[in-house]
């Protein structure tokens, strides 16, 4: 087995993970394994804030240095932005809310799609 490589996402990327293609403006990368797209994170774009997200396929969650070096790129994207961005922890992935806190994250409400978290511009 090979190393994870993280690479701007496609939509071909998106499909291969959550099975359709974004359903709105994002950026986001792709982490790959042996050619093969095995999860996506980024940003899809609203008026007024951007949404964080994620998903690793559930065979490859275990790779944690492959899902760090993707966190460490969309970190990096969180450094340009001048809006809040928000993202939802997985209630079926332990530990994501604190994962979230972890990443600067702030615990913002609770609400039909869990717990969800804020990350505030710095500038």
């Amino acid at each position: 087995m090979g190393n994870v490589k993280i690479r701007p996402a496609t939509v071909k990327d998106v499909q291969a993970v959550y099975g359709h293609p974004p359903k709105r403006s994002m950026k986001a990368y792709a982490a790959t394994l042996d050619g093969k797209t095995i999860g996506v994170a980024g940003l899809y774009y609203f008026p007024d804030h951007l949404l964080a997200f994620s998903n690793v396929l559930p065979e490859y969650r275990h790779l944690k240095y492959g899902i760090a070096k993707g966190t460490l790129k969309v970190l990096e994207m969180l450094e340009d932005v001048r809006v809040p961005v928000y993202a939802a922890a997985d209630p079926e992935i332990k530990d994501s809310g604190d994962f979230l806190l972890r990443c600067g994250f702030e615990y913002y409400t609770l609400n039909d799609h869990g717990e969800i978290y804020v990350w505030q511009p710095k500038h």
